[in-house]
């Protein structure tokens, strides 16, 4: 999965994210971690994960680097770290859940696209859809990445398919219809019961009638519930960290003050 962002403002976030190393070690090492983030970016096919990876690492060195120089931690500078921190696993959450979306739509547009064109090209629905049917609502289905079809004439009824809902060819709200008359294409998530949602894609017709094709969210929706426990154990471990920096840094005053007194 490649996925990029624009070298300046990845650059000015990991610029950001240097202050929270100490400020002689930031004017030290900074252009030189700049030098080597740049570096990195230019052979990571995906900034998203090289963020996240920058975040973690970053974020473990900073408060080392703090420790290291014997400063002690401030409340208002761990309050300050672990707020940025949250923001980070908040932006790659979202961000994650976009590039599932998304990815979830890409089977169902070349399938819409692989009917139109034969259709175009004198064939018949029925011709490649009125085999064997799927049905939406077996497990199986819904925990497959395996992606369904079925045309419909110009009003939005159902003329053939190779998927069947609760033993009928499916049959999407008329809304739906309505949109890609209106774009040409669409792109939304049905949900048509409870425990059944969709990742649904629609293409007009040359012969003005609508071609759809759909693949179940589970499987992604799986992947990110993985993604957001892999999030929390990282927010709690961040937490944890800064607690001992914390506890390290009030435990060394008091020591000092007991030396001096």
């Amino acid at each position: 999965m490649t996925m990029k962002i624009r070298e300046a403002f990845f650059l000015r976030c990991y610029g950001a994210a240097l202050h929270l190393y100490p400020k002689k070690f930031r004017e030290r090492y900074g252009a030189q971690m700049m030098d080597a983030v740049r570096l990195d970016r230019a052979r990571s096919a995906n900034d998203f994960f090289l963020g996240l990876s920058l975040a973690w690492d970053g974020g473990r060195a900073a408060i080392g680097e703090h420790l290291r120089e014997a400063s002690l931690v401030r409340p208002g500078y761990a309050a300050l770290f672990a707020t940025f921190f949250t923001f980070l696993l908040l932006v790659a959450s979202v961000t994650f859940q976009n590039v599932l979306r998304i990815g979830a739509d890409r089977q169902p547009q070349r399938l819409t696209s692989s009917v139109r064109r034969q259709i175009a090209q004198g064939s018949s629905g029925t011709d490649f859809l009125g085999g064997l049917k799927m049905e939406l609502s077996s497990k199986a289905w819904l925990e497959s990445s395996t992606p369904f079809a079925v045309v419909y004439d110009s009003s939005g009824a159902a003329v053939t398919g190779n998927a069947t809902l609760r033993g009928l060819l499916p049959q999407p709200p008329s809304g739906i219809f309505a949109q890609i008359r209106a774009k040409g294409t669409d792109k939304v998530t049905w949900q048509p019961a409870a425990d059944l949602r969709i990742a649904l894609v629609g293409q007009r017709l040359p012969d003005g009638g609508y071609v759809l094709a759909g693949q179940s969210l589970i499987v992604s929706e799986k992947r990110e519930i993985e993604f957001h426990r892999l999030l929390i154990w990282m927010w709690v471990a961040m937490l944890a960290g800064v607690a001992l920096s914390l506890a390290f840094g009030w435990r060394r005053t008091d020591r000092d003050g007991l030396a001096r007194g």
